[in-house]
């Protein structure tokens, strides 16, 4: 269990535990006091991003009082009840003002209060390891350097302020392990560091928005005509990135929202919608069986591809279809279905591990706590 967790279910034990034998925990004025405390960082731990939560828990547990008791306004509870030699009295009211501000209060929703979020949802009885988290942000990281970059810079680097801006600070990664449920990761990120490019920051939402338009309409029932994306090129553009931020393996849902994008209903992506996006793809030109044994010219890893060949064909490639050593100028073994549109240049969807130097590196399968 988080340790948000944690300290939430303490906080609710605390109070009832006071409730149970309230003057074992002091006179009428202590006990409200502590209840009232209790109330308020309960509420700074459901939402910790708010910054008045605690004085707004304060106004709502008055304006209860006011309504239920509008014969005594501005008295605290404990002189509403009088005297109350056992402390039954109060606990009884206490009771209903606590169970009031229970159903009154909204969890925090990270997407709608942090810049960027991504919440990665496991199968059931699958443990989070730290591969499977770092693997997916990086990949998304690069989707989206990817869908910034400027349509007609075929090859190289991003712009330095593209780099920066898709250079996400990492605010906070929480996990949640309750029992019965299926356990999720929280990653919450800032601005990328460094001087802000408005231009740059422009194209970094654009691009995200547009992996997000793919994948809201993945999940709806349409045809292309209900994607509103106007360039045949941008949307394939879009749709083979789109296809890099599926959950797979152990993640059986990954959702992404935040002020950035200005969803602060997360969109949700599932495995199933490869199928979809790839149909995308599809309408640009039909695919044909390919199979090449040539020279690497390149790697593009904010692209997820490599080049392929003189001809520099770009194959886009997942990562665990690389073989662990795979370097520049070396010849590999590629298959997967070449695809060539009207307009822009052919490409090639691997589908099939690449055939390489058989070369085992270390990986990371710890598994988070």
């Amino acid at each position: 269990m988080h340790q948000q967790q944690k300290l939430l279910a303490w906080v609710e034990r605390r109070i009832d535990a006071m409730l149970a034998r309230p003057r074992a925990w002091g006179g009428g004025e202590a006990v409200e006091t502590q209840i009232l405390l209790l109330l308020q960082f309960r509420a700074l731990l459901a939402r910790p991003s708010a910054t008045k939560i605690a004085s707004t828990t304060l106004d709502m547990y008055f304006a209860y009082l006011s309504g239920h008791y509008p014969d005594m306004p501005n008295h605290p509870l404990h002189q509403i009840v009088g005297d109350d030699p056992t402390g039954e009295n109060l606990a009884t009211e206490l009771r209903k003002a606590v169970d009031a501000l229970r159903h009154a209060a909204t969890p925090e929703n990270p997407f709608e209060h942090n810049r960027l979020a991504i919440r990665l949802k496991y199968k059931e009885g699958a443990n989070p390891r730290t591969s499977s988290v770092t693997r997916y942000f990086e990949e998304f990281r690069r989707a989206a350097r990817a869908t910034a970059r400027k349509p007609n810079k075929n090859s190289g680097r991003a712009s330095k302020a593209i780099e920066e801006a898709t250079d996400f600070e990492l605010m906070d990664v929480r996990i949640s392990r309750m029992n019965g449920v299926a356990v999720e990761v929280l990653v919450i990120m800032g601005d990328g560091y460094g001087q802000q490019d408005f231009v740059a920051n422009d194209a970094v939402r654009e691009g995200l928005s547009g992996m997000l338009a793919l994948g809201e309409w993945a999940d709806r029932d349409e045809g292309l005509d209900g994607l509103d994306i106007d360039s045949n090129q941008r949307r394939t553009t879009l749709a083979l990135q789109t296809v890099r931020v599926l959950p797979r393996g152990d993640i059986a849902e990954a959702q992404i929202g935040g002020q950035l994008v200005s969803r602060s209903r997360p969109v949700v992506y599932r495995p199933h919608f490869e199928a979809r996006l790839m149909g995308v793809v599809e309408t640009q030109a039909p695919p044909e069986t390919f199979e090449a044994d040539d020279e690497i010219r390149a790697f593009d890893q904010d692209r997820g591809s490599l080049l392929l060949g003189k001809n520099r064909l770009r194959c886009f490639v997942r990562p665990e279809f690389l073989p662990s050593i795979l370097t520049v100028g070396q010849n590999a073994r590629v298959t997967g279905h070449l695809y060539q549109p009207t307009v822009g240049k052919p490409f090639v969807l691997v589908n099939g591990p690449i055939e390489g130097p058989a070369v085992s590196g270390d990986t990371d399968d710890s598994e988070l706590a």
